[in-house]
């Protein structure tokens, strides 16, 4: 499970997941973009973010976003952020 959570965290720091980030939260995720066979991928991202001993996971989907990493990230990233806020993490 180390080696798994490391590959996660990685896509969040330094990959397709960056933009999923929270300032002051650690935050592990995974970016994707679907193929439907619509003109349009669908674009997702689902991860973990913890903060003051406090955990949120959610998994987020964007019909028609394009990619996992320009649509879904930035999006998960303001979904973490508000639910560390309501759990006491921020």
């Amino acid at each position: 499970a180390k080696k798994e959570r490391a590959i996660l965290e990685s896509v969040v720091e330094s990959g397709s997941g960056y933009a999923a980030q929270v300032g002051g939260a650690t935050v592990i995720g995974k970016t994707g973009t679907a193929e439907t066979g619509n003109p349009e991928p669908d674009a997702w991202f689902t991860g973990t973010a913890t903060a003051g001993g406090k955990s949120v996971t959610i998994a987020l989907l964007v019909e028609k976003g394009e990619s996992g990493a320009d649509c879904a990230a930035p999006r998960a990233s303001n979904v973490l952020y508000t639910a560390l806020e309501e759990v006491g993490g921020l």
